[in-house]
């Protein structure tokens, strides 16, 4: 609205210029200058001119997408509706979350300029276990999260979801421990040689043998 104001109020000033010749411009410039002339006038003519030059670039952010309101409107059964953009990133970061596989996610979601036809596009920073697969695995986080956009918002346009992988280290378990090496059986050192007797000390005494007698009566 400013935008058109301001564009109306060159463009009929500029034609009055051109339509009035040299009358209308001299008197133009003489009443800016006597404006000029005074403490005044000049701190009312260089406000006028920073407003101006503030709502230039407002503008201008505008046009390019920047500065926008963080807020998307759409139209339901019971009326307008509209969604605060930070509650639904972090709605739809909760939502790639909920994969097992995504250790932490950020969202951010750019929405295009009023009028444009561009989809809203949604930026998916997302960290992912080390895996095989991971082009397949981050496609399919990006259709759950685009799935659960058009849920939360149903559009005609789909949104584009671009996705961010960063690979993540395997999360600490028992198939990660650590292999403990187990001592090789040492062979047996039991010999298999007969055992020994018990030692008898040796004799050093005077043996006598008896000796036995013929029952007649010889020797």
């Amino acid at each position: 609205m400013l935008g058109a104001f301001l564009t109306g109020a060159l463009a009929a000033l500029l034609v009055g210029l051109a339509a009035s010749g040299g009358g209308f411009s001299l008197g133009f410039g003489q009443a800016l200058g006597e404006a000029a002339s005074s403490a005044a006038g000049r701190v009312l003519m260089a406000g006028s001119g920073m407003a101006l030059l503030v709502a230039d670039a407002v503008l201008l952010l505008r046009a390019f997408g920047l500065g926008a309101g963080k807020t998307i409107e759409f139209e339901s059964g019971a009326g307008k509706m509209v969604v605060d953009v930070s509650a639904l990133e972090e709605c739809l970061r909760r939502t790639a979350l909920d994969d097992p596989e995504v250790t932490d996610a950020t969202a951010s979601i750019r929405i295009p300029r009023a009028g444009s036809s561009r989809a809203i596009v949604c930026d998916l920073d997302v960290g992912l276990i080390e895996r095989a697969d991971i082009p397949g695995k981050g496609g399919d986080v990006a259709a759950r999260v685009r799935r659960r956009f058009l849920q939360i918002i149903p559009m005609e346009t789909d949104p584009v979801v671009n996705l961010r992988i960063r690979i993540r280290p395997p999360r600490p378990g028992p198939d990660s421990a650590p292999t403990v090496s187990m001592a090789a059986a040492q062979p047996s050192t039991t010999s298999q040689e007969p055992a020994k007797l018990p030692d008898v000390p040796e004799f050093t005494g005077e043996r006598r043998y008896a000796v036995q007698e013929d029952g007649d009566g010889a020797t």
